[in-house]
């Protein structure tokens, strides 16, 4: 080959690695940055750039924002009150090559209250990420109850997007609601509103002081699926992770699995007209023929004070007539009221749905006996077909409630440890069943024929990380296996150590595997309130 024709090729390459490099990493800030070139922090385009349609392409092209694009921003990025799509995606990625919005180390967004739209909002596009970085905030300055704005604003909308991931971003002070139940404000505000899609996740986000901090709907008249909520870190909410129908005939077909989040303190959130019932995780279908199916929340950590009102940690839920929840799964989580003036009114747990289990949870109720309402674990109300095995309750004024109405029932119940709890359990004709033996005496009214015969009432001696402390805890290897259910996250504790595939030795009661070989992690953090000042 003749060498010019060498020297050409070469500087071909040249060519396309330099173009190659522009179109993938594009960075913005909130004004135009030295030679206004996108190519670093120190030269970054402004963020009108982001918003204007002409700069965005559907197949990779030089310069310009397309699949395979990270658009990084830089610096703080100060919007007016009531700022509405401050950054707008204008097109989709790819499957593969998502197109990024990634905050650099200390990027801010912040207003004083955001509009409707929020400050970064995408309809109708797929593929994409939105990442935090190692510290990205979007925040509000001035909106909530002592504040100069009491508005309804969101921080994150995502309208009709699927096949996208909202990660590593802090989402704080977007309406701070103190405790004056007067305040009926704010009570659309969210941190992240995602509106339709499938194929959604949701994870490593912090959120806090905002009613509603993550909302999922899925579409009326539509199938939505594979929807991933994990290790997001919650606190001062109404709201912490909810998710239902946003319209009737909507069907969830599942997977749905929100697990390893930490959530926790709902009583700033009380107001006098009952409007908030706080929930940790709320997963409904209420329209006219919507469904959901298969919505396993797991792994969870749900403590603090739940405030007043109509509250519970979990809450699965369906309206009478014409709709259907059905094969929700409530496993591996602690559930622990630490408050020692207010209880869940609904219980740790409430459920409306068909065929719920619930297995292998560590409830922590309350040693405090004139909290009102008293310390009450689940509440099956009206749920149809509950199992109920493995978990551990520990201080309860009443453990099991069955629902008064006659439609509630449980199918299957063992291996339960109850200790230190007033009343075990009540059946739907309003009975109630003060001891172990009594309540194994109930075989009608919503109770099965036969129940808790391998259940306890023993001593689980739970350490301070809420782990079995030894093998004199009655819960030690007195649980059934549950490899049979083929629920794979099952089969593995709160922790991840892998339960028993075949017994012996039994699985242990409540969240945590404690007799087996693997070292026992770490207890999980109590975040306790954290209200960060506002402006920060």
């Amino acid at each position: 080959m003749k060498k010019h024709h060498i020297l050409f090729l070469a500087v071909l390459l040249v060519v396309f690695a330099s173009v190659g490099g522009r179109a993938s990493d594009i960075y913005i800030a909130q004004n135009a940055a030295g030679g206004s070139s996108g190519a670093d922090c120190a030269d970054a385009f402004a963020l009108t750039f982001f918003n204007n349609s002409s700069n965005w392409a559907s197949a990779p092209t030089s310069g310009k924002i397309s699949p395979g694009t990270t658009v990084h921003l830089c610096g703080t990025f100060s919007a007016p009150a009531g700022a509405n799509g401050y950054l707008v995606f204008q097109g989709s990625g790819t499957n593969g090559n998502p197109i990024t919005l990634l905050f650099e180390n200390g990027a801010v967004l912040t207003a004083p209250y955001w509009g409707g739209n929020g400050a970064i909002f995408a309809n109708g596009v797929n593929y994409i990420t939105i990442n935090g970085g190692t510290n990205g905030t979007v925040r509000a300055t001035a909106n909530g109850t002592a504040l100069t704005y009491q508005t309804n604003t969101y921080a994150v909308f995502l309208q009709s997007v699927s096949n996208s991931e909202v990660k590593n971003l802090t989402i704080s002070n977007i309406y701070v609601h103190t405790a004056n139940p007067s305040d009926e404000g704010g009570q659309e505000s969210t941190g992240l509103q995602w509106q339709f899609g499938s194929n959604v996740t949701i994870d490593s986000n912090t959120c806090h002081d905002v009613r509603t901090c993550i909302r999922y709907a899925y579409q009326g008249s539509s199938t939505s699926s594979n929807i991933n909520i994990y290790s997001n870190t919650v606190y001062n909410v109404n709201w912490g992770i909810i998710l239902g129908d946003g319209d009737g005939n909507g069907i969830l077909n599942g997977p749905v699995n929100i697990h390893n989040n930490v959530i926790h303190d709902f009583a700033l959130w009380d107001d006098n007209a009952n409007y908030n019932h706080h929930d940790g995780v709320y997963c409904f279908a209420t329209n006219s023929g919507s469904s959901l199916h298969a919505c396993s929340v797991y792994n969870n950590y749900i403590y603090g004070d739940p405030g007043t009102h109509q509250n519970t940690f979990i809450f699965d839920s369906q309206n009478n007539g014409g709709m259907s929840c059905t094969g929700v799964k409530i496993f591996n989580n602690i559930l622990m009221d630490s408050s020692i003036v207010h209880f869940p009114a609904n219980g740790l747990v409430q459920d409306w749905c068909t065929g719920t289990l619930i297995a292998n949870n560590t409830f922590i109720g309350s040693s405090n006996a004139n909290l009102s309402p008293q310390p009450t674990a689940i509440s099956v109300n009206p749920g149809v077909g509950v199992t109920i095995e493995n978990n551990i309750f520990s201080n309860f004024y009443h453990v099991i409630y069955l629902s008064n109405n006659g439609s509630a029932t449980i199918t299957a119940e063992n291996n339960n440890d109850f200790y230190n709890d007033t009343y075990v359990g009540s059946d739907n004709s309003g009975a109630y069943y003060q001891t172990l033996a009594n309540w194994q005496s109930c075989v009608s009214n919503g109770c099965p024929a036969s129940h808790d015969a391998q259940s306890t009432a023993g001593n689980p001696v739970l350490g301070g990380s809420y782990h079995l402390s030894s093998s004199a805890s009655a819960a030690w290897q007195k649980g059934i296996n549950l490899t049979s259910l083929g629920i794979t996250a099952l089969d593995s504790d709160g922790a991840g150590n892998s339960r028993p595939s075949a017994s012996p030795p039994n699985w242990d009661m409540g969240a945590y595997f404690d007799s087996g070989n693997a070292a026992k992690p770490a207890p999980p953090t109590a975040v306790g309130i954290q209200v960060v000042p506002t402006g920060q």
